[in-house]
């Protein structure tokens, strides 16, 4: 077993390499608690490197949308222009809780509208990123593709991450 000494993650100690692997994936693709829980790797004790993780827990679409029109509005009050704000669901924005309760975004992602948040499907997203990522429509994404998705969604986030569910979705994850 090969062996690698880090001594910021480890306590001066001696890492495995199953040690070493965990800390490149903090390091290097801005983990956090809880892709490492969604993704089925074990969490670690200390503070994960990258972004804040936000969850948004709501009773139904209304409850959605009043949750995104506050969070939006937060952003907005905080200086964060509506262009660094991206939505990620696996389904396109016709078929989204997006589109269900109207919240109006920008579907081309290419700032033909800068007023508004940007909204892409996670596979069409794959290699960028944006300051803030709305995650929504987790419930519905197949089990068999689920972590391969919030992976590849919930790294997508450079500062700010949220993860919205109902309180059924968060209850069904352990949260």
């Amino acid at each position: 077993m090969a062996v690698t000494f880090i001594p910021s993650f480890t306590g001066g100690k001696i890492a495995s390499s199953a040690e070493r692997k965990v800390f490149d994936i903090l390091k290097n693709f801005r983990m956090n608690a809880f892709v490492f829980h969604s993704v089925g790797l074990p969490r670690h004790e200390k503070k994960a490197y990258g972004e804040e993780v936000r969850e948004v827990v709501y009773d139904g679409e209304t409850s959605f949308k009043n949750e995104i029109e506050k969070i939006l509005k937060n952003l907005e009050t905080g200086g964060v222009n509506a262009g660094d704000v991206v939505f990620l669901s696996h389904k396109r924005y016709k078929n989204s809780i997006l589109s269900k309760v109207g919240i109006a975004v920008e579907e081309s992602c290419n700032d033909d509208m800068p007023g508004l948040p940007k909204f892409s499907t996670i596979h069409s997203f794959k290699g960028l990123d944006s300051k803030v990522v709305i995650l929504c429509d987790l419930e519905e994404i197949p089990e068999e593709n689920y972590q391969k998705f919030v992976y590849i969604a919930a790294t997508r986030a450079r500062t700010l991450l949220y993860v919205t569910g109902s309180r059924d979705f968060f209850k069904k994850i352990g949260k």
